[in-house]
């Protein structure tokens, strides 16, 4: 297999396996369909030590992106879209949430083969709710813009205003909910509940590791009750007074019927947004119980399975002991760069020798990109790559990763600045990092890939500029 650089859009760097790749690509080809009326049908996937890049056939999506901007003037796919997209969520949620209660040990291998097809066709399908929020992000960034400068309205604020969450998602829930036990006298028998219900939060893989229950006994420790109850008295009143200001944005011109729909449907997809990670997070979760099982009974590790595509581990179970093919197959995927692709229905893996689609870390000076929130910071770049990374951000170091999520949060708050590969002015990145009032840059491209931990850089955000200084 060759790879012209060239016909291909870098779409995203995520904490992928290979298996992941297989369904987060057939998701967006025929699940995606379904929700948005058109899908993207050609992927290139490529396994890292850290995580994954995705790209996606670059003419289909300039055509995707035009066919969708046509879209965002129907009124009716608006009021759809967002109800659609939580509905198919909620169905992955549902599904995911049974695997608590089952003891994939006593299945025996057909049993696990039958489990394993509703379980498959789900993430071939449902699972392509998570991504409406990201591949409508450049088209509702595009929209949302052209309303507001209609009106005249100062672009930034209104942007945050229209942005802001006004209601928890699950990153902020699970604090709240943390918060009101510090309250409890007898804390034990709710933090062991609060851990059932958010230990998933970090797994947006099967090979990311859930939280333990110390690491919520921690958190815990460090509330007193004094900060408990301001804290929640203000979460309170944070989001009453954003609903109350969006409310006064809606009112402060006469937005024409479909204008309002796009105010409106942003409002609520800012919040689907990062929520969507929630429901990711589940299924991996559960999903990864149900993987390790089958890898248990191969004497393989969860990494190994998660090397496998869907026909492969179909195969597998066929079979009591692992195959002499599928054994060579493990072998060659762990020592190679791992390619998923998918065309015209069509997928298959192809391995290269770990150099040879790295491309070679220029020498850089200087990194440009979209300045998500104005300001200047000096300091450290430590890079995030997924949530298991988070911990090593400190106080006044450079955040940088391919993309933040909710549950980056804590690390946003400690850094001094914010930087990502990906985004908009509309990315979970900006949002925060504007709610927070931070220097953040957004949709550098390469910032992960050109600068490593250690780094001293300056963040000019009033340019969007970001300069190595060592």
């Amino acid at each position: 297999m060759k790879i012209n650089w060239s016909d291909w859009q870098k779409w995203y760097n995520r904490p992928l396996t290979l298996n992941q790749a297989q369904f987060y690509c057939v998701s967006c080809s025929k699940g995606l369909k379904s929700i948005l009326g058109y899908g993207l049908h050609t992927h290139l996937c490529i396994m890292r030590e850290d995580s994954g890049d995705g790209y996606v056939d670059k003419k289909e999506w300039e055509n995707f992106k035009n066919k969708m901007y046509k879209k965002f003037f129907n009124l009716n796919f608006l009021n759809f879209l967002n109800q659609q997209t939580l509905k198919q969520m909620r169905q992955i949620e549902k599904y995911f949430s049974t695997f608590q209660k089952i003891d994939f040990s006593k299945f025996n291998h057909k049993q696990l083969l039958a489990f394993l097809k509703p379980t498959v066709k789900i993430l071939n399908h449902d699972i392509s709710a998570i991504w409406v929020g990201f591949v409508v992000e450049e088209v509702a960034n595009r929209k949302i813009v052209e309303v507001l400068n209609k009106y005249d309205l100062p672009l930034e604020k209104s942007l945050e205003i229209a942005s802001s969450l006004d209601k928890p998602h699950h990153i902020i829930q699970e604090k709240i909910d943390l918060y009101k036990i510090a309250l409890l006298k007898n804390k034990d028998q709710a933090l062991q509940k609060h851990f059932l219900k958010y230990q998933h939060i970090p797994c947006y893989s099967v090979e990311i590791k859930p939280y333990d229950l110390e690491y919520f006994k921690k958190r815990l420790s460090e509330i007193n009750s004094r900060e408990a109850k301001i804290f929640l008295l203000k979460i309170k009143q944070y989001f009453n007074r954003k609903k109350e200001v969006f409310n006064k944005l809606l009112k402060s011109k006469k937005f024409l019927p479909i204008e309002k729909a796009v105010i409106r449907f942003f409002k609520e997809y800012a919040f689907l947004k990062d929520y969507r990670s929630h429901f990711r997070s589940i299924a991996m979760f559960n999903y990864g119980k149900f993987l390790k099982e089958i890898a248990s009974r191969y004497k393989l590790d969860i990494s190994d399975i998660s090397k496998l595509l869907e026909q492969e581990i179909k195969e597998l179970l066929q079979n009591k002991s692992l195959s002499p093919k599928l054994r060579k197959i493990i072998k060659a995927r762990r020592s190679r760069t791992n390619v998923y692709w998918l065309k015209n229905n069509k997928d298959g893996v192809a391995l290269f020798s770990n150099n040879l689609i790295q491309q070679e870390k220029k020498s850089v000076l200087e990194l440009k990109g979209i300045s998500a929130n104005k300001g200047k910071a000096i300091g450290r770049v430590k890079i995030v790559y997924n949530p298991n990374n988070i911990f090593k951000v400190e106080k006044g170091d450079i955040l940088v990763a391919p993309m933040t999520r909710p549950d980056y949060v804590v690390a946003m708050e400690k850094a001094a600045a914010i930087i990502t590969d990906e985004g908009s002015l509309l990315c979970h990145a900006a949002i925060v990092s504007r709610e927070m009032n931070k220097p953040c840059i957004v949709g550098t491209k390469e910032a992960t890939r050109l600068l490593k931990d250690g780094d001293v850089v300056e963040v000019d955000a009033d340019r969007g500029i970001v300069i190595k200084r060592n």
